[in-house]
Parts: structure tokens; sequence; C-alpha cells
């Protein structure tokens, strides 16, 4: 429809910020929506007199001359929407950037919507705005669909969702179901087919939402399968199983990216994060001492006091390069460190500059010690707070480094190597690290066990335990001078949901909803050894969402859900940074 397109085109290349300056209020959408559809006046569509008025309590027009009712939303791609403008509005916006658009999945958490009815909302626009989908491959040859799915009818094409290493094909339906009020709604299923055989049959086990490792539910009817120009129909087969007839091709590499893993994929770190003492203090160590970017200046999202959260990473803030810090010695709010809690941060440097980090290090006044552990040699020192920290020294890390005076390129700390864990006993941790995350153990040395995970593109892949049953546990509160949790890189809104689904599966059920952090989502996991565990994707426009990327760390940058207590937030405890900082206390 043209309202649809209208918008689309009127609010593609917003910022975010620009978007909501200018759409953020149903009443703004409704005027934007009025002026679109009626920009040579309000006419009746039943007789065409433009004298009409405006029944406010019922959001109508009537026409003076034939008392024609009509809403500002009839005959658009809102028409009987129960959703408010705001949220219609908000869905277009995402549509309209980039060439990608937004998944299902993230558009129903930024609308704050069931997956089904996000799913239903990214259709209908997509077609009132002309957008199609890339064009996917049809399956075909006889495919038996195991119990899995009440469906009452299915409508989309049956499609592939392209071969892997394994030879496996996986497929997406569209269900369609009437809720408890007769409504029409949307459900994604997904089918993997298991021990495919190219020329044969092959079988597919389907399950709502994502492939699981779970046995499938009960199917009951199928119905209306449609492919290309023909109607296929579902049938009950001897085994009791449905069968539908459908054309299977070749799998092709052009067919677009493998078939995501049911567990969801890690690439490796995506940001460390920890509890420390001043802001200033800790300011001075990562940027003065470190020579690490200052990227952002923020407040925590969550608690009911005001708290820095500053962000450290190269120069672009790329995620595995990112350390972020909550300032809580103002707050006067203390942690204990112990055993079942992440225990210290692993950096990689270039092997050869473990001897400059040892004299930078001395003349700040900070000790260090010489270590080698697992084939690697380390330099360990402490954060002013008591936070263990070591520098590894890793050859060929091709992350672009950051570099300041007095730290070059040759010496440069390129981002997370890993993280330490102190258990009480590994067993439980091993489990959760193979089986929840995919991980491989690569070896043992005494107490301490190191585990790889992620992908070859990802960067902090090291996660080792140290045994430290004889310690007290751990605080896993808010509180200086401990860390808070180790953030990995999801990916993506599917692989996030694939991760957690996975491991709430396994029984590991100490898992949050989704968070959004303004520049990335959240999903923390309580992990059987104590640390605190994250998985997260970054927003396509990430910390450039409210800051240049030539400015980066130059703002104090206010959550939303804060800009009423602006003036709480300029009592925090000031900075004194190398850059010129707006609206943070002191700078």
């Amino acid at each position: 429809m043209a309202s649809a397109e209208g918008l689309r085109r009127s609010v593609k290349g917003l910022s975010e910020i620009e978007f909501r300056e200018r759409f953020g209020t149903e009443e703004a959408c409704r005027k934007a929506l009025f002026d679109m559809r009626w920009r040579e006046g309000l006419a009746c569509p039943a007789c065409g007199h433009r004298g009409l008025c405006a029944l406010k309590t019922r959001q109508l027009f009537q026409c003076n001359r034939c008392k024609k009712q009509v809403r500002l939303t009839a005959g658009t791609v809102f028409q009987d929407t129960k959703l408010p403008l705001t949220a219609w509005f908000t869905a277009i916006y995402h549509l309209a950037q980039g060439k990608n658009g937004i998944s299902s999945i993230e558009l129903a958490r930024r609308l704050g919507v069931k997956r089904q009815t996000a799913w239903l909302i990214k259709h209908k626009l997509m077609r009132a705005m002309g957008v199609r989908e890339a064009a996917k491959p049809k399956l075909a040859g006889r495919v038996e669909v195991a119990p899995g799915l009440v469906a009452p009818g299915v409508h989309r094409d049956l499609v592939a969702a392209g071969g892997d290493p394994a030879d496996r094909v996986g497929v997406q339906l569209a269900v369609q179901r009437l809720d408890a009020e007769r409504r029409a709604q949307a459900e994604v299923v997904q089918l993997a087919e298991q021990a495919r055989q190219r020329d044969g049959d092959g079988r597919m086990a389907a399950e709502r939402g994502v492939v699981r490792p779970q046995p499938a539910l009960e199917v009951g009817r199928l119905a209306e399968v449609v492919e290309g120009e023909r109607d296929l129909h579902g049938g009950s087969s001897a085994c009791g199983r449905n069968s539908l007839d459908c054309a299977c091709p070749e799998p092709s590499e052009e067919r677009g990216r493998p078939a995501m893993p049911s567990r969801g994929t890690i690439h490796g770190t995506h940001h460390l994060t920890f509890c420390v003492g001043g802001a200033q203090e800790d300011y001075d160590f990562h940027v003065r001492t470190l020579g690490l970017k200052s990227v952002k200046k923020t407040v925590l999202f969550d608690g009911e006091i005001p708290i820095y959260h500053l962000y450290y990473a190269n120069g672009a803030g790329d995620a595995s390069t990112i350390l972020t810090a909550f300032p809580y010695r103002q707050a006067g709010w203390m942690g204990r460190r112990g055993t079942n809690q992440l225990k210290s941060l692993l950096l990689s440097v270039p092997t050869g500059s473990l001897g400059f980090w040892a004299d930078r290090l001395g003349a700040a006044g900070i000790a260090t010690e010489e270590g080698e552990l697992f084939g690697t040699q380390r330099l360990n020192f402490a954060h002013p707070t008591g936070i263990p920290y070591s520098l590894v020294g890793v050859d060929g890390d091709d992350r672009t480094p950051y570099e300041r005076a007095g730290v070059g390129a040759d010496n440069a700390i390129r981002g997370a190597y890993g993280t330490t864990t102190s258990v009480r006993e590994p067993e439980p941790m091993d489990e959760f690290i193979t089986r929840g995350m995919g991980g491989r153990k690569i070896g043992s040395d005494g107490p301490n066990h190191q585990y790889e995970i992620g992908t070859e593109d990802g960067h902090g892949r090291i996660l080792e335990l140290v045994e430290e049953p004889d310690l007290p546990q751990g605080s896993w509160t808010f509180g200086e001078g401990t860390i808070h949790h180790h953030a990995f890189d999801a990916g993506t809104a599917e692989s996030q949901a694939e991760l957690k689904d996975w491991i709430v599966g396994l029984g590991f059920t100490d898992v949050s909803d989704v968070k959004d952090r303004g520049y990335f989502f959240s999903v923390y996991c309580r992990t059987p050894g104590g640390a605190l565990f994250e998985f997260a994707y970054s927003t396509p426009q990430g910390f450039t969402i409210d800051e240049a990327a030539d400015e980066l760390g130059t703002h104090m940058c206010i959550p939303p859900h804060w800009e009423d207590r602006r003036s709480e937030i300029a009592q925090l405890e000031p900075i004194e940074a190398d850059e010129k900082v707006v609206g943070v206390p002191g700078g």
C-alpha cells in the first residue's frame, strides 16, 4: 500500500534518535499518516465532499454531507489493528534500514510483542511495501514429517534453509493458528531433515520455533502446503506420520549460509564486565596505563541508583576488544572474591611485548609476576581494586589495536583472550562448557583446566578453570573488586534464541529473558560453576547509535529511562579525561 511505502521512504536513513524525535508519540504518527493520506486535503471517500468533522472521542472523521464515517487507518495496512501506530512505525523504520531489514525475533523484542505477531507485522508490511524476500530453493522428493506439531494450516512454501557439512537440510513453515478470539496468528516452525538420502525419502523432525534435541510433540492435521504452482496435502503413512511429496534439488553453496546448528553459535568473547572502585582510578588504569580507548561513558541500566558504566576497547569498539566497568565505590558496595566465581581477566598481547608491559606497569607502580600456563607466556598483575589480570602472549592475533602515546601497535592489547573461573570442583562446569556451549577441553595442568569455545572467526575463545575448594564462596552481586560477567558473541538474535533454548533444554534453567542494553541485546545465565555468562549480539549501529564514530567516548550518553534523573547523574564522581567530554561531571 502507498502509505506503508511512503512511510518507509520518510524514515529510511534516519538515526534512531531522529526517528524517536519525529515519530515517538501516537499523535506524531497519526499526523504523519494524515499528511500522507490526504496531501490535498481531507475528502469523503463516499461522496468526495471536503467538509468533514473530527469525532475525536472515537478517532473518526464524519462527512457533513452524507454522514459517512471514516477512520484514519481505513484502507491502509494499519486497518483494524489493535497495536498503536508507534509500534507499526517502529517496525517500518527497522525494515527500512539496510538491505536485510530485521528478523522477526528481533522485531518482537523491539516492539514488545509475541514472535508470531512480529512475523505477521513484518510480512504484512513487506507485502504492502513491495519488498520481496530473497528467493529460496524448494525441497523435492518424499518427506515424512515426524510427530511434532499440531498445525491447523500451513500457508507458506516449503523451503530449504541451506545445506551444511553434515548434509542436513532445514526448512521453515509459517503455521496459521486461531487464538481464543478467532484471530489469525502465525508461528514459524523449523523442520530439520535427519539422515538425508539425496535420491530417496527424507525424514523430517518437526518442532515448534527452533530445532531442539528433545523428541518432537504430537502431529495433528497438516493441511495445504503450497509449493510452486500446486497444493500439496498431508496424508497419514503406515507409521502414523504425515507425509508430503515435494521436490528436493541437490545442495548448493550458492543457497546461502549453512543451517544454524541447533545449539546456536558462539563466535568468541563479546565483552568482559567487572565492578571496580573509583571511576577516575579505573579510567587512569585502562586508558593511561593499559592504553585502551574510552569508547563510551554511560550509566548502568539496572538498579535504582545511578552508577557509571565505562566502556574501553580498540578505536572502533569492536566486539571481543571491549572491557566494561561499574565503579561502585561511591555507592559503598563491596564485593567478595572467592570460589564459584569469575576470578581473572586474560588479555591478548603480542608475545614479544611482555617485557614492554613489565616495564610500563612497573613504572606505574603496579607489581607484576611472569608465568607460563598451557604453553603461553603470561604477565600477571592486578587492577587497583585487586581484580587479577593476565597479559597472555599470542602470535598472529589479527585484531586492530588502539594506538596511543607510549603504546604502539607492536605492543598494544588486542582484546580478550578469555577468563579464568574459580570452582570447588570442575565436573559441573566441564559439562556446561562442553555440552551447553559446544566447547572442547584442551588440557589440564594440576588444578588448572583449559577449554576452547567459539568459531574460527571469533576471538577471546579460551575459558580456564582453577580448582580452589578451600576458598569461601565469592559474591555474585554488584560490588567493588569482582568480575561480574563474561559475555560471548552470539552474532544474531536467532542464534541467541537457539543458545538459550538449547541450554534450558539441557536443564540449566537459570537463564534470563532478553535484555535491551542499547548497544547490544543480552541473555544472562548463571553457570553451575558460579560464573555469570552472557550471550549477546550487537545492534547494527553499535556504539554509534548515540555518538558519531569519530566522537566515541566524548559524551555522557544517558539511556532513555534515565533522562529524567540527570540531576542525580550529575552527582557522580567527576572524571578528568584526556578527551573533552560533554555531560560528564568534571569532563
